[in-house]
């Protein structure tokens, strides 16, 4: 079994805790993802397959050179990748080598769709964020959510597909070029007119997206795939003897969005919490030089894991990455969110829409919107209530074990 996944920690850490219980279930699995997480995932002794690249620097181009402009991520993914194309395939296709199954991710899309069918095995579609199935439900994740009817909301889906896999085979026929030999890239998996769909297990909770009634059968949601903390892993001292002196933090972090304006959004984000008087902990990830004077109830911490974190702060500021916004529901507490790219706004509107956080945050106003929803989140109690009963719900899932459920009777359906 060979897992594929490529970007930041949040795109990673999910596979991992899938990889994780694959094995636990018996199987024997690798697991291809940049060689930057060599460290993550070495404790957890996976067979491990590490590819080219910097993350973070897509990370940094996606907010810097991208923000919420379609075209222009598509422009940043591109050239990131294609710097990268010709070792990632030649790790890829070692990864793959003798596998049974293939399980990839979103950037993972075409390069394990083309290994699966040259080595005629199942594979399966393994995503974080709704995309690939098309709905009338919600617009795809990358565009805005306007009052224009289904027909605009299933157009989304169609153009978002369009573009990934038209950007897929320019850049495959590129890599082609360079190494001959190579195979053709098979047809568009996810379509309605192939005669088996590639299935596509979402790892996210329907608790937050409900299942569209207009996806088919090979669209399953199973529940968020969680990573908790190893048995050895133990919290900064500096972190617990805060927690203890005082009333709950608001945590503060934009994830591994950590472009030229960090600095501007950590210094708004700090005033808005001595403006309201609160206590917090700001995340600063790779700024460890940032030499702000911070006020006594204010923390800088480091890479703390929000399985451990997230439960005892009041509520959870972030950029709506879909990995800080699982952490931030499953521990129940509120989200106030700025989104800066990719999917981030729909994550942010969804958190609205579910009642557990106001509405997105902007950039150009971060002081005054996280100062107006602090004070929100305070004074209605509706929205506390409302993140700890999506909390509860997630709670009760165990979407890493549907998820191999599924695999597993995919499996069987294979070799029968």
């Amino acid at each position: 079994m060979t897992l594929l996944t490529y970007g930041t920690r949040g795109d990673v850490e999910p596979f991992l805790a899938l990889a994780v219980r694959l094995r636990q279930a018996g199987l024997r699995v690798r697991l291809a993802a940049p060689e930057s997480f060599h460290g993550m995932i070495g404790p957890y002794d996976l067979e491990f397959h590490g590819l080219p690249g910097d993350p973070q620097a897509l990370a940094r181009g996606l907010l810097d050179r991208a923000g919420s402009n379609v075209p222009r991520m598509v422009g940043v993914m591109t050239r990131h990748i294609q710097q990268i194309a010709l070792e990632a395939m030649r790790v890829i296709e070692a990864a793959c080598q003798g596998a049974d199954c293939i399980v990839h991710s979103f950037l993972m899309t075409a390069s394990g769709h083309l290994q699966a069918s040259a080595n005629r095995i199942p594979e399966v579609s393994a995503q974080l964020f709704p995309v690939f199935s098309p709905t009338a439900a919600f617009p795809g994740p990358t565009f805005p959510d306007l009052p224009l009817g289904p027909l605009y909301r299933r157009g989304t889906h169609a153009l978002n597909a369009l573009i990934y896999w038209q950007g897929s085979r320019l850049l495959y026929g590129w890599v082609r070029r360079q190494r001959r030999g190579l195979p053709a890239l098979p047809a568009y998996p996810f379509s309605r007119h192939v005669r088996s769909p590639v299935p596509i297990l979402y790892g996210f909770s329907s608790a937050v997206i409900p299942r569209p009634v207009d996806w088919g059968p090979w669209s399953v949601i199973t529940g968020y795939w969680f990573l908790d903390p190893l048995p050895s892993w133990a919290p900064p001292e500096d972190v617990v003897r805060f927690l203890e002196d005082g009333e709950p933090p608001v945590y503060v972090g934009f994830g591994s969005m950590i472009g030229r304006e960090w600095e501007s959004l950590a210094r708004q984000s700090v005033a808005a919490l001595e403006e309201a008087g609160l206590r917090g902990l700001l995340a600063t990830g790779s700024h460890s030089a940032f030499k702000v004077d911070l006020p006594p109830n204010i923390l800088a911490v480091g890479d703390i894991p929000h399985a451990w974190l997230f439960p005892r702060v009041e509520a959870v500021v972030h950029h709506g990455g879909a990995g800080t916004m699982a952490a931030a529901l499953r521990a129940g507490k509120p989200s106030l969110v700025l989104p800066l790219t990719a999917d981030q706004a729909f994550w942010a509107r969804c958190v609205q829409r579910l009642g557990a956080g106001p509405p997105p945050m902007r950039k150009h106003r971060l002081l005054h919107d996280l100062s107006a929803g602090l004070h929100l989140v305070r004074e209605d109690p509706s929205i506390g209530r409302r993140a700890r009963e999506i909390g509860e719900g997630i709670a009760r899932e165990d979407g890493a074990g549907r998820a191999v459920e599924e695999i597993l009777r995919l499996l069987d359906v294979h070799r029968a």
